[in-house]
């Protein structure tokens, strides 16, 4: 039953985007891609691919429901006949409040399968690039073509960290075929790097010790607010927020560069009012693997890259659960003109209220395709101090005055049952460990809410790890996957130290807690110092009318991460 529906949300997946689509400012938001049809095992072929995704998640289903309707397997003990047994039967339903949430996880696993999304790929940039010629509107030529800046933000204590990705960022801008007057890598920063030396072509933006926003922006926001009006760029140039560690390929650059003349040229020919913001699904630990337990329990944030972001972004192209604050393809025109700026309140989660105060104004923000690469703290008490900076700074955005309630509230609902995760952890262990009455419908419900999550921890092992990563190959790969699907249990744990950090430590709602990015390298304690900028750089290049200007803006935050 599971299977013909899914299928049937599948085939009428494309008329019901229309139909939101059309209650939405028009826009067009697809990336052109095809599949890439060199080299395909059985495996890789479409149909196969689907099958085996839906068959999974029905396979998981059915196994929750046996395991409950036949061989209760963990109940240690037995209230059946008790009124703690009763009290159980009726307060176990608790568990169904996250359902909501995770239907809507589930509707992009339906509509917008994983499978089919990885098997695309995007044009060259050579190819783009002479598409770009031919299809540029008359009043763009009168500009410079656009710049794509790179931008990494960083508060200065991971020199060495900062300097192998701005290296590894250049070799592959180098390799795309995109011309080196095309794109820029730069660094935001809070103190001066001595290591940037080793990397001229790298602009290096230093934020001013005394340099205090005017509306009180801190950390991240910050920087980035300082960065986009002292950077080289222009008004109608592109800024892709990257983390310290964050890597990316060439496949990456062609769909953001494929994003970029995509949104440029519909603005220049009134199809729209504002360049849409970009972003892909974002990968982690797919070199090396520090901490076993956290890199697992990560996993789950690929496959939710791959529901719910892909479906907010491509059916509502709306910032329904936030926005990450790595991987965001922005013009450079928006951050100049709306700013981070925004006190305290955008500061914890500056990616998500950045997103949200666009969205407001009538930007959209569009799945752009590719994949970025990240790491996952090294430790777990950085996992849990990373989550309670999300809970807390999220919550933030909910309750602020300042952003519509429509969206607040969505978002709210999500937080709610995140808020209660530690109530739905206790009684899913009293659920797992002592047996008392239980409806048929309580079982059936809970199979398929539980086999959600289940199947997203499952899916993002497979997609976010291969087997050529481990020294032991497919039979170490394989292993691992059983371990993952073994531990979430204790991921839930793990989450849920996250969420109590948030709810009983105040000063998360006021501090932002980096985790720890590198093992080795020694710090530079430098002084912070300006970087001068020349202010009309050689070239066809010229800065526009009012760019020099100082304004509230900043670079976007992302969740904090380890090295690649």
């Amino acid at each position: 039953l599971v299977l013909f529906f899914s299928a049937t949300f599948r085939v009428l997946s494309l008329p019901l985007e229309r139909a939101v689509r059309g209650m939405l400012p028009p826009a067009d938001y697809v990336v052109s891609t095809t599949y890439n049809q060199s080299g395909r095992t059985p495996a890789q072929y479409p149909g196969v691919r689907l099958f085996l995704y839906y068959g999974s998640f029905v396979a998981i289903v059915a196994t929750f429901a046996m395991a409950q309707m036949f061989d209760p397997w963990v109940n240690v003990v037995d209230v059946t006949n008790t009124k703690v047994g009763e009290f159980l039967s009726y307060f176990s339903w608790v568990l169904l409040v996250p359902a909501p949430c995770l239907l809507q996880c589930l509707l992009g696993f339906m509509i917008y399968p994983a499978v089919t999304e990885v098997a695309r790929k995007q044009s060259n940039i050579q190819k783009q690039l002479s598409n770009e010629i031919k299809t540029r509107p008359q009043s763009l030529t009168s500009r410079p073509l656009f710049r794509i800046h790179f931008r990494i933000v960083t508060r200065g204590n991971n020199p060495n960290l900062v300097l192998s990705n701005c290296q590894g960022a250049l070799h592959v801008l180098r390799n795309s075929g995109l011309p080196e007057s095309r794109y820029k890598v730069d660094v935001a920063t809070d103190k001066h790097m001595e290591t940037m030396s080793q990397v001229p072509e790298v602009e290096e933006i230093v934020v001013p010790s005394d340099y205090s926003p005017p509306g009180g922006c801190k950390y991240k926001a910050r920087a980035l607010n300082y960065a986009a009006n002292a950077s080289s760029s222009l008004h109608h140039d592109w800024i892709v927020h990257l983390d310290e560690e964050t890597r990316f390929d060439v496949d990456t650059v062609e769909n953001i560069f494929a994003h970029c003349v995509k949104q440029e040229q519909m603005v220049a020919r009134g199809e729209s009012k504002y360049p849409s913001i970009g972003q892909g699904v974002i990968y982690y630990n797919t070199a090396t693997i520090d901490n076993y337990l956290t890199t697992l329990a990560d996993y789950i944030r690929v496959s939710d890259d791959y529901a719910k972001f892909q479906l907010q972004y491509k059916l509502f192209r709306m910032p329904l659960v936030g926005m990450h604050g790595s991987f965001v393809v922005c013009q450079t025109s928006l951050q100049r003109d709306v700013g981070w700026d925004w006190g305290m309140v955008g500061s914890i989660t500056e990616d998500t209220y950045f997103a949200m105060y666009l969205a407001a104004m009538g930007v959209r923000i569009d799945w752009c395709g590719g994949k970025m690469y990240e790491q996952s703290p090294f430790s777990c008490s950085d996992f849990a101090k990373q989550r309670a900076r999300w809970f807390s700074g999220l919550w933030l955005c909910v309750l602020t005055k300042t952003l519509p309630l429509s969206q607040r509230v969505f978002l709210g609902t999500h937080l709610v049952s995140w808020s209660l995760c530690p109530i739905f952890t206790f009684v899913t262990w009293i659920n797992l460990l002592v047996m008392f009455p239980r409806t048929q419908a309580f079982i059936y419900l809970m199979s398929f809410v539980f086999a959600i999550p289940f199947f997203s921890y499952a899916l993002g092992f497979v997609l976010g790890s291969s087997p050529a990563q481990f020294k032991h190959g497919i039979v170490e790969w394989g292993l691992l996957l059983v371990a993952h699907v073994s531990l979430i249990p204790v991921y839930t744990i793990m989450e849920t130290w996250g969420v109590v950090r948030g709810i009983v430590d105040r000063s998360t709602y006021t501090g932002f807690h980096i985790v720890q990015k590198e093992k080795i390298g020694a710090v530079n304690t430098a002084a912070a110092t300006v970087t001068e900028l020349p202010v009309n750089p050689a070239g066809t290049r010229t800065a526009d009318a009012g760019a020099d200007s100082v304004q509230n803006v900043s670079i976007s935050g992302s969740e904090p991460q380890a090295i690649v």
